[in-house]
């Protein structure tokens, strides 16, 4: 049953303002400072899936769309495009539109957030790799968590 109303006041209830990548308003910089001050993954939903280590959320708490390259994850250039649509389609098939865990680490050199998402059966960086839908990239600087490249090595 569905819930009609004209009242402005109603209708503004049930409206919430994001900020998309590529907004003006959206920066790097301060959303991955906002979201260091929590100690925990934010809780955030998987929008959509450009590769198995490039996607975009919805991170609830700070009411904005992000886009994302998993740490320590690359797409090789050369990878074959059937490999590439595979990695793809298993990020959409375990993680699309469901409630996941994000933790930002750092902004790289092009600007772009770079982070971990967890969700229920652990860290999907993990499963990407067992799959071999993605490779290991090795830490161009000792400024890095190498705790967790170890555990994906």
């Amino acid at each position: 049953m569905g819930v009609w109303a004209t009242e402005e006041a109603q209708i503004k209830k049930h409206l919430r303002q994001v900020v998309y990548f590529g907004e003006q308003d959206y920066n790097p910089a301060k959303i991955l400072a906002a979201a260091s001050t929590e100690t925990k993954p934010l809780a955030a939903i998987l929008e959509h899936v450009f590769s198995a280590s490039f996607v975009t959320l919805y991170v609830y708490k700070l009411q904005t769309v992000v886009k994302i390259n998993l740490l320590h994850l690359y797409t090789p250039k050369e990878a074959d495009k059937d490999l590439i649509d595979a990695g793809k389609a298993f990020v959409d098939k375990m993680l699309l539109h469901k409630t996941v865990g994000l933790k930002l680490v750092r902004v790289d050199e092009r600007g772009e957030l770079v982070g971990r998402i967890h969700f229920s059966a652990g860290e999907i960086a993990a499963e990407i790799l067992k799959n071999g839908f993605c490779k290991l990239s090795t830490p161009k600087d000792s400024n890095f968590d190498a705790g967790y490249y170890k555990e994906l090595k």
